[in-house]
């Protein structure tokens, strides 16, 4: 999905997380919230897949970035 909406939507890419309790933590980057809305359903398929496998969905949170002090090794 990820691919997709960066592909054919300008999404900025997601992270997955797994925490200390087993719980998982998903959340994308997008440049503003009219490019996400604006989002079709690129990949019907992957995303039943991706709604299937949520156990609990909880409301979508926006969030602007205030400062980036990430800084990753590049493979």
């Amino acid at each position: 999905m990820t691919k997709a909406m960066h592909e054919h939507c300008g999404s900025y890419g997601s992270r997955l997380h797994q925490a200390d309790d087993g719980t998982w933590v998903a959340y994308a980057r997008w440049p503003d919230p009219a490019t996400r809305e604006g989002c079709p359903d690129v990949d019907p398929e992957g995303e039943a897949m991706m709604s299937e496998a949520i156990a609990e969905h909880l409301p979508t949170v926006r969030c602007n970035v205030v400062d980036d002090l990430l800084s990753e090794p590049v493979p």
